[in-house]
């Protein structure tokens, strides 16, 4: 019922953006002014924007309602080697599941992402292998940086899911997910190309970052591999071994 709401509103405003702003809040920021009777963390943004969104498709086409996507099934584990020598330009080596079910098992009750996880991780899947990155080793330093979606960066309204910008800028706050997800695979790009070895839809997608003309002329192009980011993403020059060792925790369950 809402949903339909909105998606007329849609029709006559040509735009979702019909939400309050508190600060950097979105649609479900009302939740900040009414926490006894609110649902909360239940509802969030990511959510909330992806019902409308359906909502609309479907009002659009006359169909009945859908449900929500259901969670990612399982796949089989690829059997490509995880090591410092692994590229960022390539195939999955690793499955959305299995990134799914190793934040769940991180994150508790009580947690602002524990019904998000499934479209945050989603996201990945559904632009880095677009550009040719490995969906799962940029899922994994995700999870890697945010310590599962836990630390203060990962969370609303910063929404930072690489460190991006935090030693150069004072770091980086998103609307969305998906805006974060793209920025961070967009910057994972600019490490392992140049602009001159990128092709159309990679330069594209870089320029999703909103810090990406501040990245130093040094570092573009000078990490193809995961080994390659120590001393370059961040000062820790153990920054590979440390990323590949959580992939593998990751994709071990």
């Amino acid at each position: 019922m809402v949903g339909h709401t909105v998606a007329v509103l849609k029709e006559r405003l040509g735009t979702f953006e019909i939400a309050h702003r508190r600060m950097s809040g979105g649609v479900s920021g009302h939740r900040d002014y009414n926490k006894p009777t609110c649902p909360g963390n239940a509802i969030t943004n990511e959510y909330y924007i992806g019902v409308l969104q359906r909502e609309w498709q479907r009002f659009k086409s006359g169909a009945p309602a859908t449900p929500s996507p259901a969670p990612a099934a399982t796949e089989p584990q690829p059997t490509t080697a995880l090591s410092v020598n692994l590229p960022i330009i390539g195939p999955a080596s690793g499955t959305q599941s299995s990134a799914v079910t190793f934040i769940k098992k991180q994150l508790t009750s009580t947690s602002e992402y524990v019904n998000d996880v499934d479209l945050i991780m989603s996201y990945y899947w559904k632009y880095a292998p677009t550009v040719g990155v490995d969906p799962f080793l940029a899922a994994s330093q995700c999870i890697f940086e945010t310590d599962a979606l836990q630390s203060q960066w990962a969370a609303r309204p910063r929404r930072n899911p690489a460190g991006l910008g935090v030693r150069q800028e004072g770091g980086l706050s998103f609307d969305t997910w998906e805006a974060s997800v793209q920025a961070h695979i967009a910057q994972l790009l600019a490490f392992a190309l140049r602009d001159d070895e990128a092709n159309d839809a990679q330069r594209a997608m870089m320029q999703r970052n909103p810090r990406h003309a501040r990245i130093e002329a040094n570092l573009r192009g000078s990490a193809k591999t995961i080994g390659a980011l120590s001393n370059r993403w961040t000062n820790d020059a153990e920054y590979g071994t440390k990323l590949v060792n959580r992939m593998q925790m990751i994709r071990g369950g």
